[in-house]
């Protein structure tokens, strides 16, 4: 391989370093996150940017990034705590392949207060924790509460936001565990994404 190629990341746009970005860190794994308005509206989009933060306290993160106007997506405004005019709550349901058409379907725009649920065919169920609805199609689904929420260019088109939950409850089919809670990656079966609108299975697995 030829010797790499230094870019200034100063020098290039939000919308090249994201083409960058998202072709560089592969596979991500998908979070699917459902949320709740205060007037009870459902909401549910796909987020690549996600991932565990760790298990004490258990926590898991996505990346929300502003519109191309600045603002808020629906699931950002959502998920802010009680006091800042959201619900702080939010869902995250594993995108397995037996659902993953669905779930990249709903991250299409819709007009606010539309449901993706509806929209895609995906069933909604209140949490048993909070008011915030899960996916019931998802092999795995976590509970969780809004732990923090930090913003790094606010009002900015694309501007970095992460969200960080708290899990409070757990979904899981009873096929997919064990006696340890090891997760059987087989019956899992689940996508990532990957560069541009490219996704991939996680079935091709091997040990060192």
């Amino acid at each position: 391989m030829s010797a790499s190629q230094c870019f200034d990341i100063a020098s290039i746009s939000q919308r090249l370093r994201y083409n960058f970005l998202i072709g560089a860190i592969v596979p991500r794994p998908i979070a699917v996150v459902g949320t709740v308005s205060p007037e009870g509206l459902l909401n549910l989009a796909p987020f690549s940017f996600f991932n565990g933060v760790g298990s004490e306290p258990m926590l898991i993160s996505f990346c929300p990034a502003n519109r191309v106007d600045g603002s808020l997506k629906d699931t950002h405004r959502n998920v802010m705590p009680i006091a800042e005019g959201g619900t702080g709550c939010f869902s995250v349901s594993v995108a397995s392949y037996a659902i993953a058409r669905q779930v990249v379907d709903s991250g299409e725009e819709l007009a606010y207060g539309v449901s993706e649920f509806e929209a895609v065919g995906l069933t909604p169920v209140v949490g048993t924790h909070i008011a915030a609805p899960r996916v019931l199609e998802a092999p795995i689904s976590f509970e969780c509460v809004t732990h923090a929420v930090h913003s790094f260019a606010p009002g900015i088109a694309g501007g970095a936001n992460m969200v960080i939950g708290r899990v409070v409850a757990v979904h899981c089919a009873p096929a997919l565990l064990d006696k340890w809670m090891h997760v059987d990656a087989a019956q899992l079966d689940a996508v990532g994404r990957m560069g541009e609108r490219f996704y991939c299975t996680t079935r091709d697995r091997f040990l060192f």
